[in-house]
């Protein structure tokens, strides 16, 4: 064990995460010697995304929709539609929708869209035991838009 794993403390709570990877989506493309995702390029392509926060969860670390992106431009778009509900819940009363831009590179990159899941202004925060469902989509509604990327899931990461 190192010096840095044994001054750990012990009182804290270890970090946890799940990942998942689309269930569906309307194109499909094999990237990156084997990484499978699903390919957002053209207007009305999506994929969607369903995570179960585990019963153990009691805050949000991170919420992250991992991407491949199929050319470096200095600005990608896509927009995240997001909802959580516990069973019985009534799905669509909590998320929202969220449009993202970042630079892009040939490679990996987690992009952080934990404030689709963070409540305020009467809705409340993701909870234990909620289902998570994630649609990435292109965001046909900038002029311009670049999309040409292959989601490969989500992570969510917790305490």
């Amino acid at each position: 064990m190192s010096k840095s794993d044994d001054s750990r403390s012990t009182d804290q709570k270890a970090t946890r995460e799940i990942f998942d990877a689309p269930f569906t989506a309307t194109a499909y493309a094999q990237v990156l010697n084997g990484h499978y995702g699903a390919q957002i390029d053209h207007n009305g392509d999506f994929c969607a995304i369903l995570l179960h926060v585990p019963h153990d969860y009691s805050r949000l670390e991170k919420l992250t929709v991992v991407v491949a992106a199929n050319a470096g431009l200095p600005s990608m778009n896509f927009r995240v539609v997001c909802s959580y509900a516990r069973n019985k819940e009534p799905f669509g009363t909590y998320g929202g929708t969220i449009d993202y831009s970042f630079a892009s590179a040939q490679q990996i990159q987690e992009i952080d869209i934990s404030l689709s899941v963070a409540g305020g202004a009467g809705v409340r925060s993701l909870k234990a035991g909620d289902y998570l469902g994630l649609e990435v989509s292109r965001n046909a509604g900038i002029v311009g838009v670049n999309t040409n990327l292959n989601v490969l899931g989500a992570r969510l990461k917790y305490r």
